[in-house]
């Protein structure tokens, strides 16, 4: 392609984050010169952007194979459901597609490799949506950490409570669930939607280039249910990667009030800290200077399509592709096999309309965060249930074979 050439532009997905999607790319299609040839979706007519793509005489199709019937796609957006994630990925990278996939990558590992096989025989790229990968704040600290200048890292830990009650697990067919009605993986949970960005942060600030993710190599967590769902709403873990780096997580749907993103990590020379949307990344050294990065917030959603425009252009791989991302997926099934999910007891429940939320649970699990513990290591919570360590190393399959 040449650098004067109009983008071509696919999405899957018109609905729910697909909107956003929409938005960004009439906002961008002349300073980035692309221009959205055709949208995918099977319930194109429930979407309320459905109207405004008649009006543009934008096509909607009810599957990948119509579009690609009738268009060329130099992008293409998949905004799907995470179980269909890489199967429409593989279908776009066989017609010479790059693809940004938004996160989270998959349901299980297996299915993030055979994609990861696929691209590496292929021209294209595959991109993970991981948002704040993409920005300049994240990207120098990365940098920073990469070349040693805090020191070793020693702990990093990370906080967010995003309330999420009835009709956000009623909004479709898959929230909430393990499997879909065929079997196949789905895996919805909040280490795997909501608030995956924030697990996968701290594996990404590790990795060793700009496009690597320090992979875990254990992992043991603790699982709770408030909402009626097949899968957790709720979860603490803790997992090591293989240079002894503490990762830990706290994130909860079942509360009153948001908190977060908010994240600490502890090196050897400094202490790095996010205190909540507004603020900016600062790392304090140990001798007393401090040094900002900025915010991540800050346009992130604009950039990683940016960046993959640019990198169609140039000729380039992504920041944040499958290898990085499988980071997350590799840990998030490790959290899946680590603990049974125990229901909240149902004492500790509060409704008002569709909002619901867990006494105390926000205190406990910020309690948690700031001593760098797991609920049921604190001692004197009756309904913590301690869950077991998994091996990581060589774990290329969900469920594990043993």
């Amino acid at each position: 392609m040449t650098p004067q050439q109009t983008i071509a532009v696919g999405l899957v997905g018109i609905g729910g984050y697909g909107g956003n999607y929409l938005d960004l790319i009439r906002k961008e299609s002349s300073n980035l010169d692309i221009q959205l040839v055709g949208a995918v979706d099977p319930y194109a007519d429930r979407s309320p952007h459905m109207e405004g793509l008649r009006q543009e005489a934008i096509p909607v199709y009810a599957d990948l194979e119509g579009l690609y019937e009738h268009h060329t796609v130099d992008l293409l957006i998949v905004v799907s459901p995470i179980h269909h994630h890489m199967a429409q990925t593989r279908l776009a990278l066989r017609r010479g597609s790059n693809v940004l996939c938004e996160k989270p990558l998959a349901a299980t590992v297996q299915d993030g490799l055979e994609t990861l096989r696929l691209e590496q025989e292929s021209a294209a790229f595959v991109a993970v949506g991981y948002n704040w990968s993409y920005t300049r704040p994240i990207q120098t600290l990365k940098e920073n950490i990469a070349e040693g200048l805090f020191g070793a890292p020693l702990r990093l830990k990370s906080l967010t409570l995003w309330p999420r009650g009835q009709l956000y697990y009623t909004r479709n067919r898959w929230a909430g669930r393990i499997t879909d009605e065929s079997g196949a993986y789905i895996l919805d949970s909040p280490l795997n939607n909501a608030t995956a960005h924030h697990l996968h942060n701290m594996f990404y600030l590790l990795g060793e280039s700009p496009d690597q993710s320090a992979q875990p190599v254990s992992v043991g967590a603790e699982l709770y249910r408030a909402n009626a769902i097949e899968n957790y709403d709720t979860a603490a873990m803790r997992a090591l990667t293989a240079s002894g780096a503490e990762i830990l997580f706290y994130t909860a749907h079942p509360v009153e009030a948001e908190l977060g993103p908010i994240f600490h990590f502890q090196f050897e020379d400094a202490v790095i800290t996010y205190s909540g949307r507004d603020s900016q990344i600062l790392a304090q050294f140990h001798d007393g200077r401090v040094r900002s990065y900025g915010n991540p917030e800050a346009d992130a959603h604009a950039a990683k399509l940016g960046h993959c425009v640019a990198a169609i252009r140039r000729g380039e791989r992504p920041l944040c592709g499958i290898e990085a991302a499988l980071a997350q997926t590799r840990c998030m099934n490790g959290v899946q096999e680590s603990s049974e999910i125990h229901s909240f007891p149902q004492e500790l429940r509060h409704n008002e309309g569709e909002r619901g939320w867990i006494e105390g649970l926000s205190e406990i699990f910020f309690d948690c965060y700031q001593k760098g513990i797991l609920p049921a290591e604190r001692g004197d919570i009756p309904w913590a249930r301690a869950g077991k360590t998994v091996d990581l190393r060589g774990y290329d399959q969900f469920p594990s074979r043993g």
